[in-house]
């Protein structure tokens, strides 16, 4: 029986450390069981090539990034989001280390693949962490701000394209990614880096665990995976209500095209 429990949990914790269930399973183990948790996670391999790669030894953690900070403070309503706003900050922080750490691999990283990666890392869950959003809109108001600061800054001709295209491959997993992108090396280590914190760590793409841990730790989750769970959750709820609220602006745009 136990080892049927075993296979069970090691299945939960491959498959859906992303969802409610592994995050919940894999946070009660961690707590009342941690010499099980260790035991099963020795058992499994979370590695796409069933092994852990020497540490990077050009990787080095950045505490302090100016364009995420600028990003964050012109654009979250710290006062309104209250301590949401470090649990995302923190979360931008790790993803960004974690895509650098992907890239560093190759040799030093350049200052523009830098800031790619910077002002990516910023906006692309800032539709989510907005109250006002309802689910169908987050993709879409992350890429919104994303392009208002680029223009802002005159870098929408360098930037957006790649930008755009992280934002979108974070949301749509499931989509198949544009391999002729210029920047399709950058757009994957993104979302190799999104899934890797989201997974608390444990898939580690066949990067070095202790590499994974010195960056997660840096940046503490302050509960992060629980609130996200939560927002998710809330904004599901609402999803009936955003529905109709859809309605007359798809009449609307319907209306707009046969005119034409």
């Amino acid at each position: 029986m136990q080892e049927y429990a075993t296979d069970f949990l090691s299945l939960v914790l491959l498959l859906e450390t992303s969802s409610a269930a592994g995050f919940f399973v894999y946070k009660g183990l961690e707590k009342y069981k941690p010499a099980y948790l260790k035991t099963l996670k020795k058992k499994i391999s979370f590695s796409h090539d069933n092994k852990q790669n020497d540490s990077i030894k050009n990787f080095e953690i950045e505490s302090h990034n100016s364009l995420i900070e600028e990003i964050l403070q012109n654009y979250c309503n710290k006062k309104k989001l209250d301590q949401d706003y470090w649990r995302y900050k923190h979360h931008v922080y790790r993803v960004y280390n974690l895509a650098i750490m992907q890239a560093s691999e190759f040799g030093p990283v350049s200052k523009i693949e830098k800031e790619k990666l910077a002002v990516s890392a910023a906006f692309h869950d800032m539709g989510f962490w907005s109250k006002n959003t309802n689910i169908f809109d987050i993709c879409d108001f992350s890429i919104e701000l994303a392009r208002s600061w680029l223009v802002k800054h005159g870098r929408n001709k360098v930037f957006e394209e790649t930008i755009i295209s992280i934002i979108k491959s974070h949301h749509h997993s499931k989509k198949k990614l544009n391999e002729d992108s210029k920047d399709i090396l950058l757009i994957k280590w993104f979302k190799t880096a999104h899934e890797i914190d989201l997974s608390c760590g444990l898939k580690t793409f066949g990067y070095n665990q202790a590499d994974i841990n010195r960056c997660r730790q840096s940046f503490p989750e302050l509960s992060f995976f629980r609130v996200l769970i939560f927002r998710s959750f809330e904004k599901v709820l609402r999803m009936p209500f955003d529905l109709l609220k859809l309605i007359p602006k798809f009449i609307m745009k319907n209306l707009a095209i046969k005119a034409l």
